[in-house]
C-alpha cells in the first residue's frame, strides 16, 4: 500500500471572520416609509387602517359594506417612478402595523394610488389617491386619511396611513481609514457545553437579515447562541444633544431651560440666547479643564454643562469615545413641557452630522456612536450616514417614575409601541439595520431570556439603569453570549471587547 496516496487529514487554517464596514445609507434618493393606520399615535386604538363602509346614499351612513372585508385586496402604487413595483396587501390587514418602504428620486413628484379589488378577481371596487403637495413640510411624520371612492364617485370607505420622509445627507460617504473612524461588525454562532460554563468555539459568518424577532424564535437554553462582534470597545462618554431654533446642536440634558418662572425649551431659543443663559447660570465650558483625566470625571463635568456640540468635540481628548444621546421630543413631550417650536427632523439630524464631519476633518480619528429614545431619530441617523453606528434605546413599558429618572426625562405615558414593547423595539432596530438596542437593566434582570432573544436578531444588546442592576447583569455566569454587550450607567457606556473571540 502506497502511503503517499493517502490524503492529508490536517485541517485548513481557520477562516477569518467576515467583517462588514458601515451600513447602507441614502446617496441621492429619498426614503419614504408608509405605515398603515396610526400605530405610533396616541389615538391609534380606535382607528382601523382600512375601513370599507357604505357612506353613499344607497346605504345608511356607518353600516357595513355588503362585500366582506376578507374578500378584498389593496394595491398601493407610487407614481414617482415609472418602474415602481405595486405593493399588494390583503384586507383586513394581517397586522395594523404593516410598513411599506421605498425610495424616490424627487419628493415633489411623489403621488400614491390605493386600489381595492376582490381577493379573487380584477374588478375595481374603489380607489383613493394622494397628490405630491400633501407630502410637503413633513417635519417628522404626518398622518393622512383618504376617502375611498367607487366607480360612481361615492365614498365607500377610508384608508389611513402615516408617512415619514428621510432626505439624503450630502456630506457623508463610506470611508475606510482616513479621518473618519468607520465601525465594523461581524455575526457569530457560539456552541456551548451543556453546563453553560465554558466556551468551546466561535464560527463567524456574514450577517443574515432574515432573522426573526424574539417573539418568533425559541430562546436557546445552553445549546447555542448568536452574537455580534463589533469594533466598539472600552468606555464612551454619553451626552444629551438637542437643537436650538436656528439649528445649532447643543449639549443639554433637560427639555426646559433653567429660566425661572418660564417653560422654555431648547428649540425655542437661538444658540446665542442659549449660551447667554449658560453664562448667566455659570454652566458654560469653553476650554479643556487641566485636572480632568478619567471618563467618569468628564461625565460628571458634562452632566450639567450647557455648551455647543462643536465646542464639546473641540475640548474632549481625541482618544475619548463619545456616545451622543440625540433627544427629539414627540408630540406628547412637547405638550407636557410646553415646548413651542418644532424642529424639522431632517434638518435637525443633518445639523448634528455636519458638526461631526467637520470636526472629523480637522481632528484625529475619534470613536463615536449614536443613541436615541426616538425611533424617528434612529431611522434618520442610520439612513443619512454609513460611518457611525446607531442604537435604539427603550424603557419598554416600565412605570413612569422609572422613566422620569433619565435625562431628558420621559414621564409621559408611552403611546409608541416601539418604545413600550421589547418585541416591537427589537424588530424596529432589526428592520432598520441598526447596530443594536439598549434596554432597561431592571427589565433584563427580571427576564434574563430577553438577552439572548435580542441577540438572536443579530443585534448588539446594551443595558442601562441603576448601578446595582447593571452589576447583576455583568456578573451573570457563563460565556459572553449570555451577558449584555454594553452597559450604560452614570453617563458612561462601557462596551465589552469581544473581538478576541474571533481569533479563537
Amino acid at each position: 500500500m502506497d502511503t503517499d496516496l493517502i490524503p492529508s487529514l490536517s485541517l485548513p487554517p481557520p477562516i477569518m471572520p467576515f467583517r462588514i464596514y458601515g451600513h447602507n445609507y441614502l446617496d441621492k434618493q429619498c426614503l419614504v416609509q408608509i405605515t398603515l393606520g396610526r400605530p405610533y399615535s396616541r389615538y391609534h386604538a380606535s382607528i382601523e387602517p382600512v375601513e370599507i363602509t357604505a357612506w353613499s346614499s344607497d346605504y345608511p351612513v356607518g353600516t357595513p359594506h355588503p362585500r366582506p372585508h376578507s374578500l378584498l385586496k389593496m394595491v398601493m402604487t407610487s407614481r414617482a417612478e415609472s418602474a415602481s413595483v405595486p405593493v399588494s396587501l390583503t384586507v383586513p390587514l394581517s397586522e395594523e402595523r404593516d410598513v411599506v418602504t421605498f425610495q424616490v428620486q424627487d419628493i415633489s413628484e411623489l403621488s400614491l394610488e390605493f386600489s381595492f379589488y376582490p381577493k379573487f378577481g380584477s374588478k375595481t371596487i374603489g380607489r383613493a389617491a394622494v397628490l405630491s403637495s400633501v407630502f410637503e413640510n413633513v417635519k417628522d411624520s404626518k398622518i393622512i386619511a383618504l376617502a375611498i371612492l367607487d366607480h360612481r364617485l361615492h365614498i365607500i370607505g377610508r384608508v389611513t396611513f402615516e408617512v415619514r420622509i428621510i432626505r439624503p445627507f450630502n456630506g457623508a460617504t463610506l470611508q475606510l481609514g482616513g479621518a473618519i473612524e468607520t465601525y465594523w461588525k461581524s455575526s457569530g454562532h457560539m456552541p456551548q457545553k451543556s453546563d453553560n460554563t465554558e466556551l468551546v468555539a466561535v464560527n463567524h459568518s456574514a450577517l443574515d437579515s432574515t432573522h426573526t424577532s424574539p417573539s418568533n424564535r425559541s430562546i436557546p437554553t445552553g445549546s447555542s447562541g448568536s452574537m455580534i462582534v463589533s469594533s466598539l470597545s472600552h468606555e464612551f462618554i454619553t451626552v444629551v444633544v438637542q437643537g436650538t431654533r436656528d439649528h445649532i446642536p447643543v449639549v443639554y440634558p433637560e427639555w426646559n431651560l433653567p429660566v425661572d418662572g418660564l417653560n422654555i425649551g431648547v428649540s425655542d431659543v437661538t444658540c446665542a440666547q442659549f449660551m447667554s443663559i449658560a453664562n448667566q447660570k455659570g454652566r458654560s465650558l469653553s476650554s479643556r479643564p487641566s485636572r480632568i483625566v478619567s471618563v467618569a470625571e468628564w461625565a460628571t463635568l458634562l452632566g450639567n454643562a450647557m455648551i455647543t456640540l462643536e465646542t464639546l468635540l473641540t475640548i474632549l481628548p481625541p482618544d475619548l469615545g463619545v456616545n451622543l444621546n440625540v433627544a427629539y421630543p414627540n408630540r406628547a413631550i412637547r405638550d407636557s413641557y410646553s415646548l413651542g417650536h418644532w424642529l424639522d427632523l431632517n434638518s435637525y439630524v443633518e445639523s448634528i452630522l455636519m458638526v461631526i464631519y467637520q470636526a472629523a476633518s480637522t481632528q484625529s480619528r475619534r470613536k463615536l456612536c449614536f443613541l436615541s429614545f426616538s425611533p424617528s431619530v434612529c431611522t434618520a441617523l442610520n439612513w443619512k450616514q454609513p460611518n457611525y453606528p446607531v442604537f435604539f434605546a427603550s424603557h419598554c413599558g416600565l412605570p413612569e417614575e422609572e422613566r422620569a429618572k433619565w435625562r431628558p426625562p420621559r414621564p409621559e405615558p408611552e403611546t409608541d409601541r416601539r418604545c413600550s414593547s421589547v418585541e416591537a423595539g427589537v424588530e424596529f432596530a432589526r428592520t432598520n439595520n441598526l447596530l443594536g438596542v439598549f434596554l432597561n437593566a431592571r427589565l433584563l434582570t427580571k427576564v434574563p431570556a430577553l438577552i439572548q432573544g435580542s441577540k438572536d436578531s443579530n443585534l448588539l444588546l446594551g443595558a442601562f439603569g441603576d448601578t446595582d442592576d447593571v452589576a447583576v447583569l455583568q456578573s451573570i455566569p457563563g460565556p459572553p453570549v449570555g451577558r449584555p454587550d454594553a452597559t450604560w450607567s452614570r453617563g458612561v457606556v462601557r462596551f465589552v471587547d469581544n473581538t478576541n473571540l474571533a481569533a479563537e
